[in-house]
């Protein structure tokens, strides 16, 4: 089996593996998306909501502390939301930097395999050249005896 043959094998089970990695990738792309979707809604309701009841000067007391435990919460989730997106920025960066190496390595390899073809094909063409040269050769060592 030729040089370029077994790294053309390689180079296919290194492109599977690149291409799992970059399906990873692009679903923590999606995922990361939604989440800052659902901050930017949440974050909307909340304002939202303070200027519904920003007009309601006269609330009572119980009213007003529903009001200020419901915009702790509303405050809470959007806290949790961004630490979520935080933690998921991570998730994407380490996926990004697991394609990018498996990328390098899948062209780093197809650039060897280009080379290994190249000395193959110069090899293979300097083997028919010297058998052509051999081939004209004999007949006029031939007729010279």
């Amino acid at each position: 089996m030729k040089k370029s043959d077994r790294l053309k094998s390689i180079i296919d089970i290194e492109s599977r593996q690149e291409q799992a990695v970059l399906q990873v990738l692009v679903q923590l792309r999606a995922k990361a998306q939604d989440m800052e979707s659902q901050l930017e809604n949440l974050k909307a309701y909340k304002q939202g909501y303070l200027q519904k009841h920003a007009n309601e000067a006269s609330m009572s007391i119980g009213t007003l502390m529903e009001f200020r435990a419901f915009i702790a919460k509303l405050d809470q989730a959007i806290e949790g939301q961004v630490q979520a997106m935080e933690t998921h920025q991570q998730e994407l960066d380490k996926a990004q930097q697991a394609w990018e190496y498996r990328h390098h390595k899948v062209s780093g390899l197809q650039k060897i395999c280009e080379h290994a073809v190249n000395q193959e094909n110069h090899r293979q063409q300097k083997a028919e050249q010297a058998e052509l040269d051999e081939r004209a050769g004999r007949p006029t060592r031939e007729s010279g005896m």
